[in-house]
């Protein structure tokens, strides 16, 4: 597969947005959240549709997902899916219809339902590579041309040693986390609700907090590729595990070492055709560390600080 051209790469993207076990994973991940599709940094000249800003899809089977790309002709756009990092209870449908769509969520957000569905909020931390002084932007880049020149963009291994850094500090305070590459050029990791937040907290007390440890955290620990600024917000989103940055996967990275583990972690070992290569996406799941400690000594020391 390293001699793949365009054409090859597109039919391998539409191949994995229609294989059952590798959709069933994304779902997984997207009960009681809300799901939206969003244009991609990459460009996918042979997609056929222009791109749209879908929010408040409601994804929790994989009937209801495959509707969603059927109806709003996903896999013919330039679009990445996310997942909310709030969780939700009664989360209602709105309309396909595109603008009629905008109305009605932008209603839900803006009002009481919106508080009475929101349930619950995970213990994020996004890294972000930062830009290198003079490189230009990652949207010049088709998708070849990321592999190759991506690092000449981004400093991703100045991202890559943050994030070894944070993994560390995860480990030494036992919390039982997932990391996943973003599909570009960041990491997501990523503790659910339950295993982080004291059970008594109103969601919107646990994005505030959540705010506090991570700037404390960033600061004490010298980490400036976590992007705290303007991140926490009860609607914000992140990629979709398993999902698609224009051929790049955002893969869930495993313990240990090889293909598919943090330790041995490279960006150019994310596009789409090595995963096919030495991954079968079956049941692999968020690949969460096991908790050993009380997270409550991790809140209390970066919310003290």
């Amino acid at each position: 597969m390293s001699e793949l051209n365009d054409i090859d790469l597109m039919n391998l993207r539409k191949r994995w947005y229609s294989e059952p076990m590798t959709l069933l994973e994304m779902v997984k991940c997207m009960n009681g959240r809300e799901v939206a599709f969003l244009e991609g940094k990459t460009k996918l000249p042979l997609l056929t549709k222009n791109a749209l800003e879908i929010r408040g899809i409601k994804a929790h089977s994989l009937s209801y997902l495959q509707n969603n790309f059927e109806n709003f002709k996903f896999t013919e756009r330039p679009c990445n899916l996310y997942t909310s990092i709030a969780k939700f209870e009664n989360l209602p449908m709105f309309s396909y219809n595109f603008e009629r769509r905008k109305e009605e969520r932008a209603a839900f957000t803006q009002g009481e339902g919106f508080n009475q569905c929101f349930k619950g909020w995970d213990f994020v931390i996004d890294l972000d590579s930062q830009r290198i002084k003079d490189g230009g932007v990652i949207t010049e880049l088709n998708a070849f041309e990321v592999n190759e020149k991506i690092k000449d963009y981004y400093n991703i291994a100045g991202m890559y040693s943050d994030a070894k850094k944070l993994k560390k500090i995860f480990d030494e305070y036992g919390l039982a986390y997932s990391v996943k590459a973003s599909g570009l050029k960041g990491m997501h990791f990523q503790v659910k609700d339950e295993n982080f937040f004291p059970k008594d907290m109103e969601p919107k007390d646990k994005v505030d907090l959540a705010d506090v440890i991570v700037t404390n955290l960033k600061e004490l620990e010298n980490i400036p590729t976590i992007d705290n600024i303007n991140f926490y917000d009860s609607t914000r989103i992140l990629k979709c595990p398993y999902s698609l940055e224009g051929y790049h996967v955002a893969l869930p990275l495993s313990e240990g070492n090889g293909f598919g583990s943090f330790n041995d972690w490279k960006i150019e070992d994310m596009r789409l055709d090595k995963i096919y290569q030495n991954i079968r996406i079956v049941n692999r799941g968020l690949l969460e560390r096991p908790k050993t400690r009380d997270p409550q000594e991790f809140i209390d020391f970066y919310r003290d600080f």
